[in-house]
């Protein structure tokens, strides 16, 4: 029985053909494409100005936050016990957790207007 769960991997293990660099790359293409739509239809954005507004919204629940991080740092710099550095710590770390989803958000705010304005500017249709 061992061998034959040696040879069915061995098999499997042979069929497998190897990822060239340019299909790695069409792979990566297509997973960040599928993370646009995903983006643009959980947020319901129909066009860049939507996008737009959802970055500057996205902005400005960062800018709270950092502010906040930057406080709690100045804090902990000041903080002399031990305890009250940790408890310091604790807080920033989870600041810190708020702030990178939204900063992928914009991010990907980011991609998607860059992308939008080659695709407008390569774009020349007269009925648009």
């Amino acid at each position: 029985m061992k061998d034959l769960i040696c040879y069915e991997t061995n098999v499997l293990k042979s069929n497998f053909t190897r990822m060239t660099p340019t299909l790695l790359h069409v792979i990566k293409e297509m997973n960040e494409f599928s993370e646009y739509v995903r983006f643009l239809c959980k947020y319901n954005l129909k066009c860049d100005v939507d996008v737009m507004e959802f970055k500057k919204l996205a902005y400005q629940k960062l800018a709270p936050l950092k502010s906040g991080r930057e406080n709690l740092w100045r804090k902990h710099k000041r903080a002399k016990n031990n305890k009250k550095k940790a408890v310091i710590e604790e807080k920033i770390v989870d600041i810190s957790k708020q702030i990178f989803p939204v900063n992928e958000e914009i991010g990907i705010c980011n991609s998607i207007l860059k992308r939008a304005e080659k695709i407008n500017m390569h774009h020349s249709c007269s009925y648009c």
